[in-house]
């Protein structure tokens, strides 16, 4: 799932949309787009900020070395949470919470991996820089700027099993919430 350091971002992002025939830019010009779960598509709203982000997001998937499945969702997202995220654009928030959340539920070794490496790196909003200049840039050089190591490894440390214990309680405490919610808005409904 690495692309080669060697290519710049923009060969890099063209490289990973003709793999997962995503489509030309990933698909940034289409009315929606297509969440697989299982065997079925399930359309979400392509949205001005998804469309404005989607590269980014994309983008993480390549220099982290995490794949498309549910399980390279769940760790891009819990990695795009911890270096800071989307800036003020709640919709790109809700889609990487609950991505975080499915991590959390059903890969949590790996979500709590992704965790910890989002502590040590920083994220690429952080860089503030234009996407022309982005695009050409190397990916190994990019790596270097966020702080990526080659080998992936970072260490744990006490904090990180305390903090990601409280992420937890609060993402699926809040799921909970939302499913009561749901419950018992569908009695009111129907009762």
């Amino acid at each position: 799932m690495m692309a080669t350091p060697a290519l710049t971002v923009q060969q890099a992002l063209a490289q990973f949309y003709q793999e997962h025939d995503f489509g030309e830019d990933g698909g940034v010009n289409e009315k929606l787009a297509y969440l697989k779960i299982g065997p079925v598509s399930v359309p979400i709203p392509n949205t001005q900020e998804r469309r404005e982000m989607i590269h980014l997001h994309d983008l993480n998937h390549i220099i982290n070395g995490y794949d498309t499945s549910w399980r390279g969702e769940s760790m891009v997202s819990t990695w795009e949470f911890v270096t800071g995220g989307w800036g003020f654009r709640p919709f790109i928030w809700g889609l990487i919470f609950s991505a975080m959340c499915v991590g959390l539920a059903l890969f949590p070794k790996a979500t709590f991996k992704a965790f910890v490496r989002g502590t040590y790196t920083r994220g690429l909003l952080d860089l503030r820089l234009p996407k022309s200049v982005l695009m050409s840039l190397i990916i190994s050089d990019l790596q270097q700027r966020l702080g990526l190591q080659p080998n992936g490894v970072y260490p744990v440390l006490a904090r990180h099993r305390w903090q990601f214990a409280g992420l937890y309680v609060v993402a699926l405490g809040s799921w909970l919430v939302l499913i009561l919610g749901a419950v018992w808005f569908g009695y009111r409904l129907f009762s």
